[in-house]
């Protein structure tokens, strides 16, 4: 068992941060004999089965009305309550645990799982060296292919303020039909850029090469497939914005790397990425479920001194989400336990 290797390593404090794929169970983290940290990165720890909950389903946890037993809701499954009811029996593994946005601290707080918790926020962190604005002495890159590398041509830095052409990034790890990744609604406002005869280009990062699409929207999207980190951040920096109108995230690594990247971010309200946004600072925050909304986002980016917006994007990664930044929250909080014992 696992906890017997962690035991002999005889730690003051152990910190779970993903215990998917049966690395271990939550018996064996009950063996642990050192004070826990739970570090949440999704609704799991609270929940059934599920990671997250699609909007049009009950919480399996926490959502259930206070009048009707949980147990007996037909929209809870049988492993469902298996597992809430296991998690319940064991509550005081989850003493303290760690959420990286108020969304997700919000919805634990209210979860029948971790209503007597101590619920911390601290936020990811984001590598503020490997995602950093553009600068000229890194690659020599043809800025008009976007995201092609050269070795023969002098660089054309990115201009900001070149209101010709909006570069938007879409960053989805999974499938980007996935509904909780908003990419219809992305197809709605390149349809009605379009219509209006804004140049734009979505360059779609994750996911699979060949994804079908209305053919008149073909030329103002390039999917990239899944790409590895430094690819990834050359083209966020060599991008206006990141479009990403996710309903649902712990708290949104994209956005925290677009930030460092120095670019705004267009997402959606009472999601995490409120914790991210500054609204018209660092990026917009657009209504849900609303395609008028999101359009009115990248009306707004395209208006703005992008130079301007991308300093201020810079500044509030490194204030707030730079690793030392994280640290020093993890330490206090575990010289806190400790101290508390």
């Amino acid at each position: 068992m696992i906890s017997r290797q962690i035991n002999r390593l005889k730690p003051d404090l152990v910190i779970i941060h993903w215990v998917g794929s049966a690395t271990l169970s939550l018996g064996d983290i009950a063996r642990v004999e050192a004070p826990l940290i739970w570090r949440m990165t999704d609704e799991w720890i609270y929940n059934g089965t599920m990671h997250f909950e699609g909007d049009d389903v009950l919480q399996r946890s926490r959502g259930v009305p206070k009048s009707l037993e949980w147990s007996k809701d037909p929209s809870v499954t049988w492993l469902d309550r298996l597992v809430i009811t296991n998690k319940m029996r064991r509550r005081t593994l989850f003493g303290n645990v760690v959420a990286p946005s108020s969304w997700l601290a919000e919805r634990a707080m209210g979860s029948r799982v971790l209503k007597d918790s101590n619920i911390h926020e601290i936020p990811n962190p984001t590598d503020v060296d490997l995602f950093h604005p553009y600068r000229l002495s890194e690659s020599q890159r043809d800025l008009t292919n976007f995201g092609s590398y050269v070795s023969t041509h002098p660089i054309t830095p990115l201009n900001r303020n070149d209101k010709s052409l909006l570069r938007l990034v879409f960053i989805s790890a999974s499938d980007v039909w996935d509904p909780r990744k908003g990419f219809a609604d992305v197809l709605k406002v390149v349809g009605e850029l379009e219509n209006r005869g804004r140049n734009v280009m979505v360059n779609v990062v994750g996911g699979d090469l060949d994804v079908s699409i209305p053919l008149h929207l073909k030329p103002f999207f390039s999917f990239r497939g899944s790409l590895p980190p430094n690819e990834v951040a050359e083209f966020l920096r060599n991008s206006d914005g990141l479009i990403a109108p996710s309903r649902q995230e712990g708290l949104p690594q994209a956005g925290l790397e677009a930030l460092a990247s120095g670019v705004p971010v267009i997402a959606l309200r009472g999601t995490a990425f409120e914790d991210v946004v500054q609204h018209r600072v660092t990026g917009y925050l657009a209504e849900p479920r609303s395609a008028v909304s999101l359009l009115d986002a990248v009306t707004w980016l395209y208006a703005q001194d992008r130079e301007q917006v991308s300093a201020k994007c810079r500044e509030v990664a490194l204030s707030n989400f730079a690793p030392g930044v994280v640290v020093k929250q993890y330490l206090e909080l575990a010289n806190d336990i400790l101290r508390r014992g």
